[in-house]
């Protein structure tokens, strides 16, 4: 038996004279197990001639001799074993040597099991075998990519329906990657382009793996800008100057240009819009903002409210005699 099974062994063969015609090494442990019962007159045998035998082809296992009682034994018989293309041929036979005055006996051998234990069934089961898949392009903050995996690759032993798929990205910020039922996922992140490589790897029942990658590349494509925390509809009364706080964002630009259809109303550095109307009445200002490619227009509704002015000219009051003018 080897000792050590996760370790290389060395076996070292000395021949001072012949030679080899073949070797092998066993790497499983089987023993012939038997347990019986002999029964019955054993008066009239020679016990030292008197057994039974156990034997696979020509090789003799064990002898049990013939005594009243229970036998067991086990022995290794992996020496025994012919080669892979002959059959195990494997036999019991019993021998009675008589010294008797010819009285008749009665010897009864009961064979209760016979069984081979600790043998291990080897099998050889080759690595998963996978067909890359391509180099992809996807377009930013498109629709991503479902590729089927499992079905690119073939097992001696496993189907591809039960081999198992696991993917990731070494991006993070660019891709999204997950398998799900033998196929891979792939998700492009909102705003983000350019490369990265995805790795997969395989797995059939017994453990044995494929490992492989892909690149995928993501174009960029230029964003419009985005106009946000614009209200619908807001109020002023003449001669006062409101302030809305607003954000402008262009993901891929940093000079915007930054227009209103009215003259009193005008957005500064800080992204505040500011609007101090001239007259009474609904307004809608429309704001445009531009990167050079792309233009955001929203309306704002506005309703300027002009308070009366009120002057007293005169007041009086009549209590009793008294009046007073103003």
């Amino acid at each position: 038996m080897l000792q050590h099974r996760d370790e290389t062994n060395s076996v070292r063969i000395t021949i001072f004279d012949g030679c080899i015609s073949s070797a092998r090494i066993d790497v499983n442990d089987p023993k012939l197990v038997v347990v019986g019962t002999i029964a019955g007159s054993t008066q009239g045998l020679v016990q030292e001639y008197s057994n039974i035998r156990f034997a696979i082809g020509n090789q003799l296992l064990q002898e049990v001799p013939i005594e009243p009682g229970v036998f067991s034994f086990e022995v290794p018989i992996g020496y025994a074993f012919p080669v892979e293309t002959n059959e195990l041929e494997f036999g019991v036979a019993s021998r009675f040597q008589w010294s008797s005055n010819g009285v008749a006996e009665t010897t009864v051998v009961h064979i209760e099991s016979i069984s081979i234990e600790g043998g291990y069934n080897l099998i050889w089961d080759r690595d998963v075998v996978c067909s890359a898949p391509s180099p992809q392009e996807l377009i930013e903050d498109e629709g991503g990519l479902l590729i089927a995996m499992a079905s690119r690759c073939e097992d001696d032993l496993t189907d591809w329906q039960n081999l198992e798929v696991n993917a990731w990205t070494d991006n993070t910020e660019l891709l999204a990657v997950s398998a799900l039922s033998g196929d891979i996922r792939i998700q492009p992140l909102t705003d983000a382009n350019g490369e990265a490589w995805v790795k997969v790897e395989v797995i059939d029942e017994s453990g044995n793996m494929w490992d492989g990658r892909f690149c995928v590349n993501v174009l960029a494509v230029e964003d419009a800008p985005t106009i946000s925390g614009l209200p619908v509809l807001t109020y002023i009364n003449l001669g006062e100057s409101k302030v809305i706080d607003i954000e402008i964002y262009d993901p891929d630009s940093s000079e915007l240009s930054i227009s209103t259809s009215r003259s009193w109303a005008n957005v500064d550095s800080f992204g505040d819009l500011i609007m101090t109307p001239v007259e009474p009445g609904t307004h809608i200002v429309e704001i445009t903002v531009s990167d050079g490619t792309y233009s955001e227009v929203q309306d704002l509704e506005v309703i300027v409210t002009a308070q009366p002015d009120l002057t007293i000219e005169k007041f009086w009051e009549n209590f009793g005699k008294r009046e007073r003018y103003c």
